[in-house]
């Protein structure tokens, strides 16, 4: 992956504009320096389709909001779901409240300027796209699908983009409404939150090659440094899982019941791969949401380490480089949320105004 750094480079017209968007923010000054950029996806409010990029400077410590307007002169077009980073584009995962401006929008990962738009065509669809993940200079896309009169997804999908030409190629069927995404060896694996399964598309022909049975709502997936897959599911209690790459076996599943608590399927891994942090919600009344880690060397605590315990909690992601951990806050949908940063150790680095629901992070580094 190429890197770039944001901020270093001469204000052009576009940097003028968004430094007006800067908002000002909190931090000790014992915070740790970094650099590069973080590119916030701000989800937007589901019937206004006002979706949003911001971009944050760790070092300056100052957040540019509504980022993707400033640079193209209008939103990207609906709710943004999230944003994949390959070779210094950005692919930008966008739903549209009917389904009919689904789409994933290519820009440069630098300044957000747009090259094109990739849309449903005569022989394949974006409907309802998730998480991407590139293999074979291709990118494919995790794709609900249309709901049928019981509000289920029946016909779920990978979208499959050639980057050589930015053209949509082709649609694999797979398990109902397929999550989070990724390549490992030559393979890429996808959860599927709603058949309980993880599908395997060997990226050379196309086509599923294996399917491994979960427990329920499997959702994000990070990797070890083994090659080994964790997944969160979700039954009612939180389910941490292992799958052995080597074999495509489940190898480790670990139920975490905390107060009746339940997981968003968020999930994040330190720089090292040996910590694993992910986000549970309370039981009903209470309003908290919390984050907890767990080290997966010596796997594992009768209970995870809680990390973080707070109102509103929306998105988590984790700095490759210095391990870092963002957290969006979306207290409504329909006003600004809040991104804060801290350190491995819990303590908080800076506090920075962002767009409606921030609730994905992507990092460009030097």
């Amino acid at each position: 992956m190429q890197s770039f750094s944001l901020f270093k480079r001469p204000l052009s017209g576009f940097f003028i504009l968004v430094l007006l968007a800067f908002n000002a923010c909190k931090q000790p000054d014992n915070a740790p320096p970094i650099t590069g950029t973080v590119l916030v996806t701000n989800e937007g409010n589901f019937s206004q389709g006002n979706g949003e990029v911001s971009l944050l400077n760790p070092q300056t410590r100052e957040i540019a909001n509504a980022a993707y307007t400033a640079r193209n002169g209008g939103l990207p077009g609906g709710l943004v779901q999230s944003l994949t980073i390959h070779n210094g584009k950005a692919y930008i995962a966008v739903g549209s409240s009917n389904n009919t401006n689904d789409k994933i929008e290519i820009v440069e990962a630098n300044n957000l300027q747009k090259i094109t738009s990739v849309t449903s065509n005569a022989t394949s669809k974006i409907i309802i796209p998730r998480y991407a993940a590139v293999a074979n200079n291709k990118l494919y896309v995790s794709n609900w699908g249309n709901y049928d009169a019981s509000f289920n997804s029946p016909n779920s999908f990978i979208a499959v983009i050639d980057l050589s030409n930015n053209t949509l190629i082709k649609n694999i069927s797979v398990g109902s409404r397929p999550e989070g995404i990724v390549v490992v060896q030559d393979k890429i694996y996808v959860a599927n939150q709603k058949a309980n399964t993880v599908s395997i598309i060997n990226p050379s022909t196309d086509a599923v090659e294996t399917t491994i049975n979960t427990p329920k709502n499997p959702t994000q997936i990070v990797v070890d440094t083994e090659n080994n897959l964790w997944v969160m599911c979700n039954d009612g209690n939180g389910k941490l899982i292992k799958i052995d790459t080597k074999t495509n076996t489940l190898a480790i599943e670990q139920t975490y019941a905390l107060s009746t608590f339940s997981t968003n399927g968020k999930i994040g891994i330190s720089p090292d791969k040996k910590k694993i942090y992910f986000v549970a919600s309370e039981a009903f009344p209470s309003k908290k949401t919390n984050i907890y880690s767990v080290d997966i060397t010596n796997f594992i605590p009768a209970n995870p380490v809680l990390f973080l315990s707070a109102e509103s909690i929306y998105g988590l992601g984790i700095d490759p480089n210095d391990g870092s951990v963002y957290v969006g806050f979306a207290p409504s949908f329909s006003g600004a949320g809040t991104v804060k940063r801290y350190q491995a150790d819990a303590t908080e680095v800076s506090t920075h105004t962002a767009g409606i629901a921030p609730n994905g992070f992507a990092f460009l580094n030097q």
